[in-house]
């Protein structure tokens, strides 16, 4: 009778394959991504007229996530209650178009009207034009 053994890897190729795989991530993805979220941040403190400096210190004063009922019909009126993407008219939701984690603030020329599989599509992600300007 004939077996077939099939060769494993060695635990230390694993291992190195492993420790590669993070110096990678930490050398290579990591600093792209931070590169990428300053080069928004900019574009955003820019928009503001704002420096950078100042964008973080807005950041890290308590801001209300809420937002007043005034001003969120006031923002279904201005958009015709219907999603900006879409043009849908259910489901509707207030959006942060720079997001409200990523130092957005609740102005009305911030906010916009989606629906929820838009916003949820949409995430935490900057729009393009604040992307075109710096990058």
């Amino acid at each position: 009778m004939l077996f077939l053994v099939y060769e494993t890897e060695p635990i230390w190729m694993t291992l190195i394959f492993i420790v590669i795989f993070f110096l990678a991530v930490i050398f290579y993805y990591m600093p792209k991504e931070l590169e990428k979220r300053r080069k928004e941040d900019q574009a955003y403190a820019d928009r503001k007229g704002w420096t950078l400096e100042q964008l973080h210190k807005h950041r890290k004063n308590t801001r209300d996530r809420r937002i007043p009922k005034s001003l969120r019909e006031y923002i279904l009126k201005r958009d015709n209650y219907e999603c900006q993407y879409c043009g849908s008219q259910t489901r509707l939701e207030i959006d942060h178009i720079f997001p409200f984690s990523r130092g957005g603030g609740n102005e009305p020329e911030n906010l916009q009207v989606l629906c929820k599989s838009c916003n949820l599509e949409k995430g935490d992600s900057i729009p393009d034009i604040f992307k075109e300007k710096n990058l």
